[in-house]
């Protein structure tokens, strides 16, 4: 298991600056990753942009939270094409528009 105080302090003071940070937000917007289970960890709403990975899985457990995933055949990657997520190739997070990230605020 990581500990997180074996990492060098630069490492540590810069996670609990960026958790500070985050507390401070309305709203965060994120891929599924570490700082998307910070934000929601925080209790911040959060709208989590999913491609390659499984939202089933992966997502934020807040109800205040949503998603946004890729709508194509091959994802998500990581369970139907797992050559491809792990060679990094997935494109399917790039066809979830501005747009579309724009009006899930509208919801």
């Amino acid at each position: 298991m990581l500990n997180p105080l074996n990492h060098p302090p630069n490492q540590r003071n810069v996670a609990i600056q960026m958790a500070r940070r985050m507390a401070g937000c309305g709203y965060f917007i994120s891929n599924d990753s570490g700082l998307m289970n910070i934000a929601n960890a925080l209790g911040i709403p959060v709208l989590t942009l999913f491609g390659p990975t499984e939202v089933a899985t992966r997502r934020p457990l807040s109800r205040s939270s949503m998603v946004l995933s890729a709508q194509t055949d091959c994802a998500p990657c990581e369970v139907k094409d797992r050559k491809a997520f792990l060679e990094g190739t997935c494109t399917c997070i790039r066809r979830i528009s501005v747009e579309d990230v724009h009006s899930a605020f509208k919801l």
